[in-house]
Parts: C-alpha cells; sequence; structure tokens
C-alpha cells in the first residue's frame, strides 16, 4: 500500500474498521478531532484514497468501504444486507467476462462495472 499521509490513514482506518460502510458525513463527525473540519477537506481525502483503489463508493448508500479484493476480474461486486447494513466485496471473473461479451456486442466501451446485489446475509438469513 502506498505511503498515506496521517489524515489520508485515519480516513482509511475508520473506513476499514467500521461494521457498516460510513458516508462522508459520519466520517466527518468521527474524525473532528483528528484536524477535519469540511466536508470538503472529507471529499478530497475520499478521492484520493478512490483514486488509490484502496476504497469503494457504495452508490445506493452513498457509503464507503475498503477494498478487499485485487480486482483483476475487474469489477466491483457488492452484497448489501437489507437487515444489518453490511456491505460484503465479491469477486468473479467469469461475471466480468459476460459482462464484457455483452458490452462488447452492443458496442458499449464500458470504464467501470460496479454492481450491488441487495438482500440478506447469512447471519440475518
Amino acid at each position: 500500500m502506498e505511503h498515506l499521509t496521517p489524515k489520508l490513514q485515519s480516513v482509511y482506518d475508520c473506513i476499514k474498521n467500521a461494521s457498516t460502510p460510513p458516508g462522508a458525513y459520519d466520517l466527518l463527525d468521527q474524525l473532528r478531532t483528528q484536524g477535519f473540519r469540511a466536508p470538503s477537506q472529507m471529499y478530497r481525502a475520499l478521492n484520493r484514497l478512490l483514486e488509490l483503489g484502496l476504497i469503494h463508493k457504495v452508490e445506493s448508500q452513498n457509503a464507503f468501504i475498503a477494498c478487499h479484493e485485487n480486482h483483476q476480474s475487474g469489477a466491483s461486486i457488492f452484497a448489501i444486507c437489507d437487515s444489518c447494513g453490511s456491505v460484503e466485496e465479491l469477486s468473479s471473473v467469469e461475471f466480468t467476462d459476460q459482462v464484457k461479451a455483452l458490452s462488447d456486442r452492443y458496442k458499449f466501451d464500458s470504464r467501470e462495472l460496479a454492481v450491488e446485489l441487495k438482500g440478506r446475509c447469512s447471519d440475518c438469513a
């Protein structure tokens, strides 16, 4: 992992240790004592962590999770539990290949593949 500034490291650690994906304002509230004062500061930190590939944005929740996959498959697949709010990152090379073939068939040049599955995790089922 690339060397992170202390502020970036604190945001990353907060996301990595969260039981459910925190939003930007949740992180801002948690990290005010570490020098974060304005939403713009938090969004800059989040954008940098996204650029580095260390975190993902869960679009439907407007929240963030730490990256746990190497993404050789090229896809971000998130299993989101409706009951407890947990989010698990999944990986499937086969799925990515099928989506790429579909994109090619329709001559669509995709730049990113993110899928959100909603349901119940094994703990809540």
